[in-house]
């Protein structure tokens, strides 16, 4: 049998990078107070689809934009406290906010690495011109491999999908042609509705010139009611090696299987990530995770009212960390949320196994 071309892959994207930052992981473990590695931003709380598999379907109203000039006030305080990496994503459509070209310029040039996570639709070439220069990679997420598949899951019409797999190909050539080292992947969320035509979105990213195409799992959000069958990946596999094979030097293919296999059950039993990685919304406010988007408990203050170093080294933010940390049970959290890998190593440092030095 093949090695999967994943597992060849030289990009990394399923599990924690957190073990390449020693030293703000030293200093956690010393019990010091830490900046984040790394914010999700949500510049827009409006979307221009309505994915059936969204993580945010919960929440009644979907609307409203990050300010342009808070925004950009975030990611220079934000730099300045040693926060390293900035993904616009979110709950909404990052590029619906007409400030976002601004912000990716204004981040970049604080010296933090910027991505950007999008449904593509809304790339167009100004826009694609101005970002692309900026950003580490761009992920567009699309649900399908064909234009009827994409309308019915998406929630939007058919011709987005030619729309899309236009502007991710006039992104590429833009790349190419201008030496840019931004990585541009496509992304499926394996689903009932288009286990079928895994193969088939492969070569369209591939046709685009896209830099990679990835496979990972639905990650099942508590509040919504929206769930998938755990071990459809099982059903998948002709399909995954068939993807893989279109792999070549400029091209790699992802089946996320360590995602696949994960059921999400916890062998930690707190939650300690938290310090690491934080969400801002639409709304201002910073959050402690995906999780939770939106959930006042699980706020740690608004950026309308208080510096990023002010909320972040405030009481406030302190006592949401120390609740969840010593009550929250992580058992019937979301599964597959950001911090579980991570969790999942920080744990182990908190409680380590006998005979540690036996390396």
């Amino acid at each position: 049998m093949n090695k999967p071309v994943s597992q060849a892959s030289p990009l990394f994207i399923d599990g924690t990078k957190l073990m390449h930052h020693t030293e703000r992981l030293a200093a956690w473990a010393r019990g010091e107070a830490i900046f984040p590695i790394h914010l999700d931003i949500s510049p827009a709380g409006a979307c221009n689809h309505r994915c059936t598999f969204c993580i945010v379907d919960y929440k009644p109203e979907r609307k409203g934009f990050l300010d342009g000039d808070v925004m950009i006030k975030l990611l220079r305080d934000a730099a300045a406290c040693g926060v390293k990496s900035i993904l616009f994503a979110g709950d909404g459509e990052p590029l619906l906010n007409r400030r976002l070209p601004d912000a990716i310029e204004a981040g970049a040039q604080a010296g933090m690495s910027m991505a950007l996570n999008t449904n593509g639709v809304h790339l167009k070439r100004e826009t694609m011109t101005r970002v692309l220069p900026h950003l580490e990679w761009m992920r567009v997420s699309v649900a399908a491999g064909t234009a009827e598949t994409y309308s019915a899951i998406h929630k939007t019409k058919p011709r987005d999908f030619d729309t899309v797999f236009q502007n991710i190909a006039d992104a590429s050539a833009f790349k190419r042609r201008h030496g840019l080292a931004c990585t541009i992947g496509i992304q499926q969320i394996l689903l009932e509705e288009n286990k079928h035509e895994i193969v088939a979105l492969a070569q369209k990213a591939k046709d685009a010139g896209a830099s990679y195409f990835t496979v990972k799992r639905f990650a099942e959000q508590n509040m919504n009611d929206f769930s998938i069958r755990p071990q459809i990946h099982l059903e998948c596999e002709e399909q995954f090696r068939k993807a893989e094979s279109l792999a070549t030097d400029d091209f790699q293919v992802i089946i996320r299987r360590n995602n696949f296999d994960d059921d999400g059950s916890r062998s930690y039993d707190r939650c300690l990530g938290l310090p690491f990685l934080a969400y801002v919304l639409a709304d201002g406010r910073i959050y402690t995770c995906c999780g939770f988007y939106g959930e006042p408990d699980f706020s740690y203050g608004s950026l309308y009212e208080n510096s990023f170093a002010e909320i972040w080294t405030g009481k406030l933010k302190n006592d949401v960390i120390e609740r969840i940390e010593t009550s929250l049970d992580v058992h019937s959290c979301m599964k597959h949320c950001r911090h579980h890998n991570i969790n999942k190593l920080l744990w182990s440092l908190k409680n380590p196994p006998r005979h540690v030095d036996f390396i």
